[in-house]
C-alpha cells in the first residue's frame, strides 16, 4: 500500500500517513510473532496475521476511495491504478511489417506503424505561398472576446489549470504554475494585456 500510495497518489489527496502507519505496525508485529514462535498455525501468529488482513484492506478501502474523489483533479492516477488491477493486459502486436511478414519485435513494429502513417499524409506544395493581404491585426477588432481587464481574470485563469496534463513546449508544468500563481500573476496581466492592447504575440 505505500508503494501505490507513492506511485498513484499526487499531492492533491490528503495523507494516509495514518492508516499506512496502522498497517506497517500491524505487518512488523506479524513478522515479530512469527519470528518467535515460527509456526504458522500457532495461535498468536494467526491472530496477528488477521489484524494485519483487516488493516490491509481498510487501507487499500481508503486509497482507493481518495482516488475515487480525486477523479476530477487527478485522473490519470485513478486509471494507472485501474490498468494495475486489471487482470487482462492490453499488448500491442503483433503485426505485419511493409514485406507482409508478421513481427512482434518492438523496434519493427514501431517503423511498421511510422510507414503505415508517413503514407498516409500529403506532401504539400510549399513553394507558392500566398501572401496575406493584412500584415497586422486592425485597432477597431484587437481581440475583442478575450476578457483579461484585471489580475483577478489571470489569477482565475491560472486556478482552473489541471495539474494532470502533460507540459507544453515551454515544458513548464501546470502544478508548477498553480503552485506560484501569486507570485507571476501581475507580469502574465502585463505580457497578456500588452498583447492584446497591440494585437501581437511575444516572440518568446
Amino acid at each position: 500500500m505505500f508503494h501505490l500510495n507513492t506511485v498513484f497518489v499526487s499531492r492533491g489527496i490528503e495523507s494516509l500517513s495514518g492508516c499506512l502507519i496502522k498497517l506497517l505496525r500491524s505487518v512488523r508485529r506479524k513478522r515479530k510473532v512469527f519470528r518467535k514462535y515460527k509456526d504458522i498455525n500457532h495461535p498468536a501468529v494467526k491472530s496477528a496475521c488477521r489484524v494485519a488482513r483487516v488493516e490491509l484492506r481498510k487501507s487499500r478501502r481508503n486509497f482507493e476511495e481518495k482516488l475515487a474523489l480525486n477523479i476530477r483533479n487527478d485522473s490519470k492516477s485513478f486509471f494507472a491504478y485501474s490498468r494495475s488491477r486489471s487482470r487482462n493486459k492490453v499488448h500491442v502486436g503483433p503485426v505485419y511489417d511493409n514485406s507482409g511478414s508478421m513481427t512482434a519485435i518492438d523496434f519493427e513494429m514501431v517503423n511498421s506503424f511510422n510507414g503505415h502513417f508517413a503514407s498516409v499524409f500529403t506532401t504539400e506544395d510549399i513553394s507558392s505561398i500566398p501572401t496575406p493581404s493584412v500584415s497586422s491585426v486592425p485597432s477597431h477588432n484587437i481581440f475583442s472576446d478575450i476578457n483579461f481587464t484585471t489580475q483577478h481574470d489571470v489569477l482565475q485563469a491560472l486556478s482552473k489549470l489541471r495539474v494532470d496534463k502533460t507540459a507544453g513546449p515551454d515544458e513548464v508544468s501546470a502544478r508548477l504554475l498553480i503552485e506560484i500563481k501569486d507570485n507571476i500573476v501581475y507580469p502574465l496581466f502585463v505580457i497578456f494585456r500588452k498583447s492584446l492592447d497591440e494585437g501581437v504575440v511575444p516572440n518568446d
